[in-house]
C-alpha cells in the first residue's frame, strides 16, 4: 500500500473494515456515520501508509487508532453543528414582529428533553455494568483518555483495559437497544 498499490487496500479493507465498522458504530452510534468514519479511515491510512511502523503495533492497532480518531472527530462536527443549531434556534426563536416565542422555542426544548432522557439512558446503562468496566469507560470515552493512558492509570495491561471496554460497550449498546425499543 505505502508503494501505491490499490489492490493492497482493497485487501485490507475486506480484511478489517467489519471490525472496524463495529468500533465506529459503538462510537458514533449511527450507521451512515459510521460508514463515513470507516472511508475517511481507510482514506487517511491510504495517504499515510508510509508512515506504518510494524515495531509500534499491528495493522490492526494502526486502523483502529485511525478510525478512532476520525469517529472522535465526527462526534465533535455534530456537537459543533448542535450547538451552532441551538443557538441560531436562540436567536431566531422570537418573532421580529411581535417579540412572541415561535415553533422554534417549542423545538429547542423538545430538543432538551431528548437530551436529557439520552443522557438517563447512558448513565442508567452505565451503572449497570461491573466497577471495573465503568471505570474503563468513563475514563476512556467521557474523559477523553486512550486506551494505553486508562491502562497506565489502573497499573492494568493494555489488553485488559480493551477487553473491558469492549465488553461494557456491547453491555451498554444491549441495554440502549433495549430502551429505545420499548
Amino acid at each position: 500500500m505505502a508503494h501505491g498499490d490499490d489492490r493492497a487496500i482493497s485487501r485490507l479493507y475486506d480484511v478489517h473494515s467489519p471490525r472496524l465498522f463495529g468500533l465506529a458504530l459503538a462510537l458514533v452510534g449511527e450507521r451512515a456515520d459510521a460508514e463515513e468514519v470507516v472511508l475517511d479511515a481507510f482514506a487517511q491510512a491510504w495517504r499515510n501508509a508510509c508512515t506504518f511502523d510494524g515495531s509500534r503495533g499491528s495493522v490492526q492497532t494502526w486502523l483502529s487508532t485511525i478510525t478512532r480518531s476520525r469517529a472522535l472527530d465526527c462526534i465533535r462536527r455534530r456537537t459543533r453543528r448542535r450547538m451552532a443549531n441551538e443557538r441560531a434556534g436562540t436567536e431566531s426563536s422570537f418573532s421580529v414582529a411581535d417579540g412572541e416565542a415561535t415553533h422554534s422555542r417549542d423545538a429547542s426544548v423538545l430538543d432538551t428533553m431528548l437530551h436529557e432522557e439520552l443522557q438517563a439512558q447512558l448513565n442508567g446503562a452505565l451503572q449497570l455494568l461491573p466497577p471495573e468496566q465503568r471505570e474503563v469507560i468513563e475514563l476512556s470515552f467521557l474523559s477523553g483518555a486512550s486506551h494505553a493512558r486508562v491502562a497506565e492509570q489502573l497499573g492494568l495491561p493494555l489488553g485488559t483495559v480493551k477487553t473491558r471496554a469492549r465488553s461494557a460497550l456491547r453491555k451498554m449498546r444491549t441495554v440502549l437497544i433495549g430502551a429505545t425499543t420499548r
